[in-house]
């Protein structure tokens, strides 16, 4: 951090993560081993920067003798970010995938247990068997791997396919 600086950090945390994000938009499907090394790479690289950046600038902004008590700020508010995020695109994918379930002649608990997880989908699957396990199965697969909806393009593309206003601020 001292050849760098902590100026030019979190841009180059930022370009690594969206390069990770870029890489896996593009890679083909199914996806090989050395695309998912690239993408892991450059989101642990982003990932790594950004937050040895900010436990190192939240250190460096207190006294010697509370450094511990900051460090544990640090640790505590990243865990809780790591908990929060997890949790909260968890339960958006659970209630995509719920809704997305397909109707399946399905009786019971197993009416149920089927739309809830995918693991649900295979315990059902498994206990109903034959034609009707298999149908189980490959619903839950391809309601899995279906991408949510496109409903609207994003806000920062206002005129389609513009840079945004700071890019152009900058070429100027």
């Amino acid at each position: 951090m001292h050849h760098v600086g902590v100026q030019a950090l979190p841009g180059g945390s930022l370009r690594a993560l969206s390069a990770g994000f870029a890489v896996l938009a593009v890679v083909p499907e199914p996806t090989t081993y050395p695309g998912v090394a690239v993408v892991l790479a450059a989101l642990g690289i982003g990932d790594g920067l950004a937050v040895t950046t900010g436990a190192a600038v939240m250190l460096s902004a207190v006294p010697a003798a509370r450094a511990g008590q900051a460090g544990a700020v640090s640790e505590a508010c990243y865990e809780l970010g790591v908990g929060l995020g997890v949790a909260l695109l968890g339960s958006i994918h659970a209630a995509i995938y719920h809704n997305r379930f397909p109707q399946l002649p399905l009786h019971g608990s197993h009416l149920e247990t089927a739309p809830q997880s995918v693991g649900g989908a295979a315990e059902v699957a498994r206990q109903v068997g034959g034609a009707a396990g298999a149908a189980v199965l490959a619903a839950a697969r391809s309601t899995a791997r279906s991408p949510p909806p496109r409903t609207s393009r994003p806000a920062s593309c206002s005129p389609p396919y513009s840079p945004p206003f700071w890019y152009r601020a900058a070429s100027r």
